[in-house]
C-alpha cells in the first residue's frame, strides 16, 4: 500500500510535510521519500529504505538537507517515490500512490502497476479510458443537459395525468426527444476517439508509452506526428487519408443507423 502528503505555502513547509508523511507511514513498510522545490535551490529529493527503520528515524535530518515552499512526501511499497519527471515544461516530482491500489491491497488483491515501467498493456488502456471519459464528460453532460431543458414539460404533465410509469416516460418521451443530442454526442465521440492523441501524450509523454516501451499506445494521429519530423511526408499524407476514410465510413454508418431512431 502507500500514501502521500503535500503542502504549498509562502514559507518553508518541510516540517509540515515531514509530520504529514510520517502520519501515513503505517500504509507502507518499504520506501519513504520527500521532494521539495525552492526558487533559489531548485528541486531536491531524498528517498530512504524504511524496511528496517521507521520513516521518522530515516528522515530525522531532513530539515538540514532540504528546504522549500512546495513539498511532497510519499510512503510506497512499489517504486521509489516521489519520482522526478523531466519534460519540455520543466522538471516535476510526482507520486503515483493512489486510492485504487490501496483499496485493492486492502481486500487482498495485488498492487497494480498502472503506467510505470513494466506495466501491462491492459493497465495502460484502463488508465487512458478513464482519463479520456473523464476529460470528455463535462462537454457531453452540457450538451445533454441543454437537450433535456429544451423538452417541453407539457409532455411530462400529460404522462403524469395518465399515470404513465417512469420507465415508459423515459423510453417514450425523454429518449426520443433527446435523440438528436444523443446522435450528435455519439458521432462526435467516435470521431474524437479516432483522432485521439493529446490525452496519451498528456499521460505518457511524447513517447506515447510507459518507460522502456515507447509507442505502445501510439495512434494514427501519433503516427502522423512522428512521421513529419522524419521528413516522411508521403507516409504522413497516406496515414491522414486513411484516417479520413475510416472516420468518413464510420460517420456514414452511424448516420444510417441513428437516422431511423432520431426524432426531430
Amino acid at each position: 500500500m502507500g500514501g502521500f502528503f503535500g503542502a504549498v505555502s509562502k514559507n518553508d513547509v518541510v516540517l509540515d510535510v515531514f509530520f504529514g508523511t510520517d502520519y501515513h507511514s503505517h500504509l507502507g513498510t518499504r520506501r519513504g521519500g520527500m521532494a521539495a522545490y525552492d526558487k533559489e535551490i531548485g528541486l531536491q529529493r531524498k528517498i530512504h529504505n524504511i524496511e528496517n527503520a521507521p520513516f521518522r528515524t530515516k528522515f530525522e535530518h531532513i530539515f538540514e538537507e532540504m528546504e522549500g515552499t512546495s513539498v511532497i512526501g510519499c510512503i510506497s511499497d512499489s517504486d521509489p517515490q516521489p519520482m522526478l519527471i523531466r519534460s519540455n515544461l520543466g522538471t516535476y516530482a510526482i507520486c503515483t500512490v493512489g486510492i485504487i491500489n490501496n483499496v485493492l491491497e486492502f481486500f487482498g488483491f495485488e498492487y497494480v502497476n498502472w503506467m510505470n515501467a513494466g506495466s501491462e498493456y491492459w493497465a495502460n488502456i484502463t488508465v487512458m479510458i478513464i482519463y479520456i471519459v473523464w476529460n470528455a464528460l463535462p462537454f457531453k453532460i452540457l450538451i445533454l443537459l441543454g437537450g433535456l431543458q429544451s423538452i417541453n414539460k407539457q409532455y411530462y404533465d400529460a404522462a403524469k395525468v395518465d399515470s404513465t410509469p417512469k420507465v415508459r416516460v423515459f423510453t417514450r418521451i425523454t429518449v426520443p426527444l433527446l435523440s438528436p443530442m444523443l446522435a450528435y454526442v455519439i458521432i462526435t465521440s467516435f470521431i474524437g476517439g479516432f483522432k485521439e492523441y493529446s490525452s496519451i501524450v498528456g499521460i505518457f509523454g511524447e513517447d506515447m508509452g510507459p518507460a522502456g516501451d515507447p509507442g505502445r499506445l501510439n495512434t494514427m494521429v501519433g503516427y502522423i506526428y512522428d512521421s513529419l519530423p522524419k521528413m516522411n511526408y508521403g507516409q504522413a499524407s497516406a496515414a491522414a487519408l486513411i484516417l479520413f476514410a475510416i472516420i468518413f465510413v464510420v460517420t456514414i454508418f452511424n448516420n444510417a443507423v441513428i437516422k431511423k431512431h432520431v426524432h426531430y
